[in-house]
């Protein structure tokens, strides 16, 4: 599956952590097994969109 995310302050890795990865972050900073994990089932690509928002990185002119 193809993720995409993209805005300011909106990452894919957000989604990772709160929403699809195998684990979820709770707020004392502690992990905690995400049942409904779509990784079960699924392969995904995590992609960051538009350059310069998220990690993604932008070497020259970033669209903002």
């Amino acid at each position: 599956m193809w993720w995409t995310n993209g805005g300011p302050g909106c990452s894919g890795f957000g989604a990772l952590l709160s929403e699809h990865g195998p684990v979820r972050v709770k707020s004392d900073l502690s992990l905690e097994r995400n049942q409904w994990s779509w990784l079960s089932d699924v392969n995904i690509v995590f992609v960051e969109q538009p350059a310069g928002v998220g990690f993604s990185y932008c070497d020259g002119d970033c669209p903002n």
